[in-house]
């Protein structure tokens, strides 16, 4: 797995920024958080599952914010202002060019699709699953056709829902590891993961002065 930003180039950039920081400033927190996951990550060149795992929890501590409790909302947000942020179009041309089979399959995957897994539970209204996937599959097929930077928001925020779901299935017990079913979208979420996040949190250390909102679970001094 190779990285957008080589882990030891954003790890120095992070040490440089970080001496300018106020103690318990809730950006340093958030990158100091991102950067160490993402470290261990980069130790996982071997266990996919393990990697992206790491990968994730990267991204969570580098986007998440306590003001913003749905998931989804907060990927909007962070997508559109990292890319209106991030000038060196990296990012845009992961999406066209780097992985566009991959997060094409990834799309198609009914099994890394919500709904598919809401029809399985019968839960009411999710029986349209295979129609709004479909939708999904010719959007974004389309949008990687016409490789447009406008349009590069919308497929991170198409491919990160499916990747969102192959992150509940490994943390919450829904596969097993090292298994032999659905090895290659573990290995493609990891491979994607890794590539971009450090990419992510160089556009973050990139513009330290941005309100990037407070990072869930703030360090706590016992005051007593």
């Amino acid at each position: 797995m190779k990285s957008g930003i080589p882990i030891a180039r954003l790890l120095e950039t992070w040490s440089q920024i970080e001496e300018s920081l106020p103690a318990k400033h809730p950006f340093g927190l958030r990158m100091r958080r991102a950067t160490s996951w993402l470290q261990r990550a980069s130790d996982e060149q071997d266990d996919p599952d393990a990697a992206f795992i790491f990968c994730w929890i990267a991204f969570n501590a580098a986007y998440g914010d306590e003001r913003v409790e749905r998931e989804h909302e907060l990927f909007n947000s962070y997508f559109s202002r990292i890319l209106a942020l991030e000038h060196g179009r990296t990012i845009h041309r992961a999406v066209w060019q780097r992985f566009p089979n991959p997060i094409k399959a990834f799309v198609a995957n009914q099994y890394v699709y919500w709904r598919f897994w809401e029809f399985q539970d019968e839960v009411d209204g999710a029986d349209d699953w295979v129609d709004r996937l479909e939708w999904d599959v010719k959007r974004v097929d389309g949008a990687i056709a016409r490789q447009r930077t406008n349009e590069t928001s919308a497929v991170l925020k198409v491919l990160f829902s499916r990747l969102y779901v192959l992150r509940n299935q490994l943390l919450h017990g829904g596969a097993t590891w090292k298994s032999s079913v659905n090895r290659d979208q573990v290995w493609d979420g990891a491979r994607i993961m890794f590539f971009l996040v450090p990419i992510f949190v160089d556009v973050m250390l990139s513009n330290p002065d941005e309100d990037w909102g407070n990072p869930r679970f703030p360090v706590v001094y016992d005051q007593a």
